[in-house]
């Protein structure tokens, strides 16, 4: 086989000719860097890339809702997951119930507590994930029951342990 084509082969194992896959690699590594706000001009060749993709296909400038990574090491908070699912809660207690959801018609987030008279339904359009929508519906409920002085949480859900060890689902 040392005297067949790059072409033949490309073509026999399915794979893009190199010029055009190291092009794409190059393009779609200027989307990331200009979305994360690390991509300046600076006047040379390469600049001029931009250009070209957007001339292309204009989609590209539209704007991102990608959301980079973020390591919190120092976290101020601690959850705690109870093993059943009896309602053990107390007479001073107060219950916020949060749910996020995603169907044909879109996404959502939910919270409801009856003790602190709370019924919210958020829309979050077409493109968000499970876990980016009841991250949603937490954030809500804890920054609601922090503006009314509670201090203390427990909570049963997964979502709030991919919270607290970083690990989100792929949904």
């Amino acid at each position: 086989m040392r005297t067949t084509p790059t072409a033949a082969l490309e073509v026999a194992l399915g794979l893009p000719p190199l010029d055009l896959f190291i092009q794409q690699e190059a393009a779609m590594a200027l989307i990331r860097l200009k979305h994360l706000g690390l991509w300046h001009k600076r006047g040379g060749s390469h600049s001029k890339l931009w250009d070209q993709l957007v001339e292309y296909e204009p989609l590209i400038a539209a704007p991102c809702d990608r959301i980079p990574k973020h390591h919190i090491f120092t976290r101020r908070y601690y959850i705690q997951i109870h093993g059943n699912d009896r309602d053990q809660s107390g007479i001073n207690e107060v219950r916020i119930y949060t749910d996020g959801s995603k169907t044909r018609s879109g996404t959502g987030a939910g919270v409801f507590s009856q003790d602190l008279n709370i019924n919210i339904s958020l829309a979050l359009g077409q493109h968000s994930s499970i876990f980016q929508c009841e991250c949603v519906a937490i954030t809500y409920a804890a920054t609601t029951a922090i503006s009314r002085g509670i201090k203390d949480y427990n909570t049963s859900t997964g979502t709030a342990r991919y919270i607290q060890w970083g690990n989100p689902p792929m949904d």
